[in-house]
């Protein structure tokens, strides 16, 4: 797994107030010439497509959570239904769970119930869900950031060479959103899809 995120560990710390500002401290200065505005909408274009991908990703990794809940709770390998003195299906019960239950359920819901689920579950009892579960948490907060946190600029250096640090907030802390980070989301969200495609065909092939 990937380093964690540089932050600035600050239980005082704020999460920025406007989106996309340039943010100084009490005392601090900053020199805006045609160099520096150019950087600024730049890191602005740049944030704004990082947002959008990372958003997407994330919306795919929790469709399918949404699939291994659904199979989870209604495991149609395990109920044993005579069809010919019933009209019930599995599927329907299935796909009402999934579109009036999980559906409307925020992804912390969703990764408490796969965290119970993964020690008390017939289907899961042998399997090591530890670093996908991990991953996931980390991936909620991820989400989260991008999803409900203003993203600011923050100037580097003394003017009239500053350059520009972007900052979230997650979990009360600042993160610094550089290309470490950047790498870190890439290679936690590859290997989160790994773990979950691996978990979803060990559990169809359970099935059989």
């Amino acid at each position: 797994m990937s380093k964690k995120p540089k932050h600035q560990d600050n239980k005082k710390a704020k999460p920025p107030i406007v989106d996309g500002w340039i943010e100084l401290g009490p005392g601090e200065k900053i020199m805006i010439d045609e160099r520096l505005s150019k950087e600024w909408h730049q890191h602005g274009e740049k944030i704004k497509e990082l947002r959008g991908r990372i958003l997407a990703v994330c919306i795919q990794i929790e469709l399918v959570l949404d699939s291994l809940l659904r199979h989870l709770f209604f495991p149609e390998h395990l109920f044993k239904i005579d069809q010919v003195k019933t009209d019930l299906k599995i599927s329907d019960l299935s796909s009402l769970f999934l579109y009036e239950v999980i559906k409307v359920l925020r992804l912390s819901d969703k990764y408490r119930i796969f965290q119970k689920l993964s020690t008390q579950h017939k289907l899961l009892e042998d399997r090591d869900c530890k670093t996908l579960l991990a991953d996931l948490d980390e991936v909620r907060k991820v989400r989260n950031l991008f999803a409900h946190s203003a993203i600011s600029f923050v100037p580097v250096g003394d003017p009239p060479n500053q350059t520009l640090r972007p900052e979230g907030y997650s979990e009360r802390k600042r993160i610094i959103l550089d290309q470490e980070y950047i790498l870190h989301c890439e290679k936690l969200f590859s290997q989160t899809i790994q773990l979950m495609d691996a978990l979803r065909k060990a559990i169809t092939r359970t099935e059989q």
